[in-house]
């Protein structure tokens, strides 16, 4: 997928029940004229979409009824898996009391003869756990209802749809769940913000669970400002720590939206594990609200030089392989129990944390001589220049603006 399409699948998968309820309704909407939602049709949202002769939008009354029922083609089950397994689903959590009672009541209604399409929120490796995994378990589902599936789709199918992320980006814009007050060194600040996610171990009057912000209202001017002061930054060569403070300001404008929590200078207190025998102290650790585990980010400075050369070959300089060993170090530390447990009281559990490194600028080569030469990085890092997050930056902006 392209990085606007995987912004959107990411962005879609990670919106809470009623948000990818109501995007999914404009987006049956934007390509059908005749959609319509279901009430009361089981716990889950439905739509249906009605089949009308092209002739009958000429034979309206003036209370803009038909004459004449037209005949539903497509019964839409939008399904929600939750965020805690939401990149892995077994059939069993796809397979969910929830479906299942609003299946029964499709079976007891007039719509029991018409094609299931479902829609769910989920982000899968590739496309072969799309059709091994969703399609023949919601096959079994309804088929042990006596209904019948046509077609399933998830977050990276809806994604790969050519408007879905102009329409997912006003959508983001206009939609919101409720507002956000944070006391900032600045003053008070009050924020829209889209629910991401819903905890099932508390209650709230409203729903099952509080939830978590996913993205705030006003994200395109926000975001257009963050990049102008990133490009200030680096243009009058600021120190590590300058950059650490500003990503850590704006982290979700310069990431992502699927990280709703950072934590900047961390001790990892354990030197007998260590390479040196010293406590350590990580720059970012991120958590993915999507895949509900923790990265670490390491920054170095934007001066750094990226390449050197081996007899004219082109190769990753000294300083990147240096901080490469440096997270190594970090990575190992964080597989410690005793670190784990340290983190944990401090709220923060991670499983197989992905490791980043931020630094340097974009290189003077051509962009298939930089793609080889992160290609041929075996650590397992995800080497990134300031540039990079720059034009990331600039993607969704463009995205955010259309």
């Amino acid at each position: 997928m392209s990085s606007e399409q995987n912004w959107a699948s990411t962005t879609i998968s990670g919106l809470g029940r009623d948000a990818f309820a109501q995007l999914v309704a404009e987006l049956l909407s934007a390509e059908y004229r005749n959609v319509e939602r279901i009430p009361n049709l089981g716990p889950l949202p439905c739509f249906s979409r009605w089949f009308v002769p092209q002739s009958m939008w000429q034979l309206r009354r003036r209370d803009d009824s038909f004459f004449g029922e037209p005949d539903p083609v497509g019964l839409y089950v939008i399904d929600h898996l939750p965020m805690q397994v939401l990149a892995r689903p077994s059939p069993a959590d796809i397979r969910s009391p929830l479906l299942e009672a609003t299946l029964s009541e499709v079976h007891h209604s007039d719509l029991r003869e018409c094609p299931v399409f479902i829609l769910n929120n989920s982000t899968l490796d590739d496309r072969a756990s799309l059709q091994d995994l969703l399609l023949p378990t919601y096959d079994e589902t309804l088929v042990s209802f006596g209904l019948k599936l046509s077609a399933v789709g998830n977050a990276d199918s809806i994604a790969q749809q050519p408007e879905t992320a102009r329409r997912l980006a006003r959508f983001l814009s206009q939609y919101w769940d409720g507002i956000a007050v944070s006391l900032e060194r600045d003053g008070p600040r009050v924020d829209q913000f889209i629910a991401q996610s819903y905890l099932p171990s508390a209650v709230s009057a409203l729903q099952s669970g509080p939830f978590e912000p996913l993205s705030q209202g006003g994200g395109g001017h926000r975001l257009h400002v963050v990049i102008k002061e990133l490009e200030r930054l680096l243009a009058t060569s600021s120190t590590e720590r300058q950059l650490e403070e500003f990503l850590r300001e704006h982290y979700q404008d310069i990431f992502g939206f699927q990280y709703d929590r950072i934590e900047t200078q961390l001790w990892l207190r354990l030197p007998g594990a260590d390479i040196a025998e010293r406590n350590r102290r990580t720059d970012l650790f991120l958590r993915n609200a999507v895949s509900g585990d923790w990265e670490l980010v390491e920054l170095k400075r934007a001066t750094v030089r990226l390449v050197g050369t081996s007899r004219d070959v082109p190769t990753l300089a000294s300083a990147v392989h240096d901080a490469i060993h440096q997270i190594d170090n970090y990575l190992r530390l964080l597989q410690q129990d005793q670190i784990r447990q340290q983190l944990k009281r401090q709220g923060i559990e991670y499983f197989e944390p992905i490791a980043h490194l931020v630094i340097g600028r974009q290189p003077s080569m051509s962009q298939r001589e930089w793609r080889w030469l992160l290609g041929n990085n075996r650590s397992g890092v995800n080497i990134k220049s300031y540039d990079c997050l720059l034009r990331d930056m600039k993607v969704r902006l463009k995205t955010l603006t259309s």
